[in-house]
């Protein structure tokens, strides 16, 4: 997994059911929805496309990432992360989860 890739991934373990990550340091707890939208066009992850909850990418997108990338994020197939478990080593941050259902934990 790329680096930039890799920065999608942790918050994508911690998101919330309702969308949001904790907040961490002095950052505050935002929404990630269409942050993971925008990384599944962008990587190419389905995994990022599960946790982007069926958000589609915004127009103002197509700048960025052009329109093939979107339409491959589009025809892409969702798929739950395979783990409950994330370790991000660089900055020692784990994640765990019961399950990806909006009441797990």
């Amino acid at each position: 997994m790329v680096r930039a890739e890799r920065m999608y991934a942790w918050p994508g373990y911690a998101i919330r059911p309702d969308g949001s990550i904790p907040a961490v340091g002095d950052g505050g707890a935002f929404g990630l929805v269409h942050r993971m939208a925008l990384g599944a066009a962008a990587f190419e992850n389905p995994e990022f496309k599960f946790l982007g909850r069926g958000v589609e990418a915004p127009k103002e997108w197509y700048w960025f990432l052009g329109p093939e990338a979107i339409k491959v994020a589009k025809e892409m197939d969702a798929e739950e992360p395979s783990s409950k478990l994330y370790h991000a080593e660089n900055s020692g941050f784990v994640v765990t989860r019961t399950g990806w259902e909006s009441d797990d934990h």
